[in-house]
């Protein structure tokens, strides 16, 4: 079973991707902060990390680069609400990002986009 990583600031969203979460057949962890969620990745293997864009210390697109840096096999994915254009290509060019996703989000295409992250990651990881 693989494991994924939430990182948000905002306890209500992660109590809500949790739930919605709960049928995705992985192990989800959470963490309030980048540097909170950098700790848990050091501790734990996680395949795949979802973090909001705009965060209270460390922002997204910084907790991202962290872990393409620290982590390159970890696939990466921004569900964020922040969707300005420079703030979005930095994520992009910054963290080759497997796939951004805003808020509100869609369930479905939240537990497609995250079937489809765990796949890359046993692909590349088989390469």
């Amino acid at each position: 079973m693989h494991t994924l990583l939430i990182v948000d600031d905002e306890p209500a969203i992660l109590s809500s991707l949790k739930r919605a979460l709960r049928l995705a057949h992985c192990t989800v962890l959470t963490a309030a902060s980048g540097e909170e969620g950098l700790e848990l990745m050091r501790r734990q293997a996680v395949a795949v990390v979802m973090s909001d864009g705009l965060m209270v210390g460390m922002t997204g697109v910084q907790f991202l680069h962290h872990v393409e840096q620290e982590f390159p096999a970890t696939v990466r994915i921004m569900l964020t609400g922040y969707t300005d254009p420079t703030v979005v290509a930095g994520a992009e060019a910054n963290c080759h990002l497997f796939a951004l996703m805003t808020k509100p989000w869609d369930n479905d295409e939240l537990l497609d986009t995250l079937r489809r992250a765990f796949q890359h990651y046993e692909e590349a990881r088989a390469a």
